[in-house]
């Protein structure tokens, strides 16, 4: 009997369907052939190739496991150098989509994530700057245009385009005067009274309600607390001998002392950091932590010399690896001296050195010998 057209149409896609289609199985290579880990490393899904091995033991074998390691560090190496030029240029997006990107292709465990905290950080520091500052100068243009448009109002009648950007204006006021609010009582509780007082008194400027009176009294009362502290006059030294004040005057003070130097070896270590020179840096960052200075200045910069450092050091340890494999004994050994010298605790940099150590003594003694024969 002969089947009509319009059957074979209906079946044959029923009929790839079970039967599968063995041409595409041929092409795909199977998960215990070394052509597809390869093929996880060509596009750097490292979980799943360290899960391969872990579950294939015909492929998990110590220099595959080794390989894997390299080129992660590799990778890490190369995401922190495009991070950190990133950052030189000011460009915090794109350093942080590019840590983003690269540590959610490796273990949990990579020298990444600290990173990516310093730069959201950094980032959410300078977006509350940026709102703050529009913020205020959006509260100067509101007076402003208010100031302005009631002045205009004493001279004559307003035109209906007045009014009208009047009612414009008007609209913002809450949202202005509420921002404010906020900003000062925000600067109040960090102790920024410069901040907090031009935000409050823009704000009750905008709208003096008994919310806004209440800031701009808090603000007041302790502004005026901390300025009498900062004097530090007493009475009595009003009634010292003249050449007495001018000599205590004149000594110099341990605290502005202290200041100064920890602007100098913040701005040493910063300088160093930029430079590369992680031996200057090292040195400088050393010099801030003995002067006493805070965490907030410390930290940031001990991320920072620790995150490059790292990159560094694994980076002398692979050049070291590659001259060491290509018979160049030396020059790896003097690789391996640098990553020492940055990192002193370095396990694999001190068994590495000894080891060539080892290696080269061996072949001097060969290469004696072979002269006296």
């Amino acid at each position: 009997m002969k089947m009509k057209p319009e059957i074979l149409l209906v079946l044959l896609p029923l009929l790839v369907t079970i039967t599968g289609c063995p041409q595409v199985d041929t092409l795909r290579p199977s998960a215990n052939e070394p052509a597809y880990l390869e093929n996880l490393l060509q596009n750097r899904q490292y979980k799943r190739a360290l899960q391969l091995l872990a579950g294939n033991p015909t492929l998990d074998s110590p220099a595959n496991r080794e390989r894997i390691i390299l080129q992660m560090r590799n990778f890490e190496n190369i995401t922190i150098a495009e991070a950190q030029a990133l950052q030189d240029e000011e460009d915090l997006a794109q350093a942080i989509e590019r840590l983003e990107g690269a540590i959610s292709v490796l273990p949990e465990e990579n020298r990444l994530q600290p990173y990516l905290y310093q730069l959201i950080q950094q980032r959410d520091a300078r977006l509350h700057r940026n709102d703050r500052q529009f913020l205020l100068a959006r509260a100067r243009y509101h007076v402003g245009q208010y100031d302005y448009y009631q002045e205009q109002t004493l001279l004559k009648s307003p035109s209906y385009s007045q009014r009208l950007r009047k009612q414009l204006h008007d609209r913002d006021t809450d949202e202005l005067a509420n921002g404010l609010l906020e900003c000062g009582k925000q600067a109040l509780r960090d102790k920024q009274m410069e901040v907090a007082g031009e935000c409050l008194e823009l704000g009750s400027r905008i709208r003096n309600d008994e919310a806004m009176q209440s800031a701009y009294q808090e603000w007041k009362s302790t502004n005026e607390l901390l300025l009498a502290r900062a004097e530090k006059t007493p009475a009595v030294r009003k009634t010292a001998p003249v050449k007495r004040v001018a000599r205590a005057s004149t000594k110099p003070d341990p605290e502005q002392i202290r200041q100064d130097q920890i602007k100098q070896y913040r701005v040493e270590t910063e300088m160093a950091l930029n430079d590369s020179d992680l031996l200057g840096a090292q040195q400088s960052l050393l010099r801030l932590e003995e002067t006493g200075a805070s965490e907030e200045i410390i930290l940031p910069l001990q991320t920072r010399l620790g995150i490059a450092i790292q990159s560094r050091v694994d980076f002398l340890l692979l050049q070291g690896n590659r001259q060491y494999r290509a018979d160049a004994i030396e020059q790896a050994m003097q690789s391996w001296q640098q990553a020492l010298r940055l990192d002193p605790d370095n396990l694999e940099a001190k068994e590495r050195l000894e080891r060539a150590g080892k290696v080269l003594e061996k072949l001097r003694e060969l290469e004696d010998t072979a002269l006296v024969n």
